[in-house]
């Protein structure tokens, strides 16, 4: 199945017409292998091993639009009280 990507910003434009891109279907790889974890920083790095060229913003407007996310870091423990969530102040 080969994906559709928009070349320009609008169809009236020149380049604006529907064209498949090369570059999605070894996002699409990348992200896969890498059990669905990998975002655009990391799958734009793993890019030149397939011998496919993209900036790293192409890349992530790439998997925004194709609705490809990688997974997020915990936030990690809080160590610090604030204010009014601190348990001795209720």
């Amino acid at each position: 199945m080969v994906e559709l990507v928009r070349a320009g910003r609008s169809p009236e434009e020149p380049g604006g017409e529907f064209e498949p891109s090369p570059v999605l279907g070894a996002i699409r790889v990348i992200h896969a292998e890498t059990d669905f974890t990998y975002g655009a920083p990391r799958v734009h790095a793993e890019l030149p091993a397939r011998e496919t060229k993209a900036s790293r913003n192409r890349v992530a407007r790439v998997m925004r639009e194709a609705g490809i996310r990688g997974v997020s870091r915990c936030k990690g423990t809080r160590t610090t009280w604030c204010g009014a969530t601190a348990p001795w102040t209720r």
